[in-house]
């Protein structure tokens, strides 16, 4: 019999109270407290047995991706004993997840994102890919992201899950590039660059190279020129534009963390792409100010830089959790 799918916020107590209980000297009201929160409900004794469980497993997936270029294809590897229409079915189902135990796909799910791990490219945590489509456009995907290709005689679609990318636009006079995402399309003819991703629940696009057009499900469509500093951020309902530095916004194609005069909290979900451990930041830090370029490949130098430019503290638990809090 199945174990039943435990809530976000139970897995992320547990690794709360983990970290609390690693920390050093633990008193017997920490412990007594501790094990109030274990008794008030199932599904929190259930939690932490699955996380203890899974710490072993998730060094085994660290150590299995790290073998590979990219980690996606490390996780594919589980699954590909079945026919391709079967492991979607098993991922879809929840199977894999109760496959790999709950606790342990949680924290696998930070190094490779299992939501859309049989789509035709995806990058795991830390990953940039490049990608040369058959019509000659170039595709640059950002860390933990997914992305489908469907190209025919009559149209040319991209479909983003996950993450963000870069396009450079092959020309084709009869076939429009369209970008698709859960809250509608981009579309862009030959020589557009332009930037798309989602985050936060919308998708944004901007365009450094000509121009593109944003089209959400149920609004009307906007055009987007490259003279204009703007991105557009939409839902399925609502479309905004938004002040934007285009070039700052890709330095991520470069390895680099273009940060100008944003909050720490913005700086901080950036770098969740990039760091396969939960990030926790309290929130009387989130609104601190931070201005400054980045290396994206060496996170650990990241946070020693913020620490000394800003009244913060940086804990780390082991591989698992890195806590940022004010002084």
């Amino acid at each position: 019999m199945s174990q039943p799918a435990l809530p976000h916020e139970t897995l992320e107590a547990a690794v709360d109270w983990l970290v609390k209980l690693s920390s050093g000297a633990v008193s017997d009201e920490l412990n007594a407290q501790f094990q109030l929160w274990l008794d008030a409900d199932m599904h929190h004794a259930m939690a932490w047995q699955q996380l203890s469980q899974s710490m072993s497993g998730f060094e085994q997936v660290q150590h299995l991706a790290g073998r590979q270029e990219g980690h996606a294809p490390a996780v594919r590897q589980v699954l590909s004993g079945k026919p391709l229409a079967d492991r979607r079915h098993f991922l879809k189902s929840g199977a894999a997840v109760v496959a790999l135990g709950l606790g342990t796909a949680y924290l696998a799910n930070r190094v490779t994102p299992l939501s859309h791990i049989m789509s035709d490219h995806v990058t795991s945590t830390g990953e940039r890919k490049k990608l040369v489509l058959a019509d000659g456009t170039r595709v640059q995907l950002n860390a933990r992201s997914a992305l489908d290709v469907d190209f025919s005689e009559k149209q040319r679609v991209l479909t983003l899950h996950q993450g963000a990318c870069i396009v450079d636009v092959a020309p084709d006079a009869l076939r429009p590039l369209m970008l698709r995402t859960v809250h509608g399309v981009v579309k862009a003819g030959g020589g557009c660059r332009m930037l798309a991703g989602i985050s936060g629940g919308q998708t944004y696009a901007m365009v450094q190279q000509q121009s593109l057009v944003v089209a959400p499900l149920h609004q009307p469509e906007a055009v987007l020129t490259s003279s204009e500093a703007v991105a557009a951020w939409f839902d399925q309902h609502a479309l905004m534009l938004k002040p934007a530095n285009v070039n700052a916004s890709m330095a991520w194609e470069h390895g680099m963390l273009d940060v100008r005069d944003q909050r720490l909290e913005e700086v901080v979900e950036r770098l969740r792409a990039y760091h396969a451990s939960w990030i926790r930041l309290a929130p009387r830090a989130a609104g601190l100010r931070v201005f400054g370029m980045f290396q994206l490949d060496d996170i650990g130098q990241i946070m020693h830089a913020l620490q000394s430019i800003l009244p913060i503290s940086i804990r780390r638990y082991g591989s698992l959790v890195t806590m940022i809090d004010l002084v």
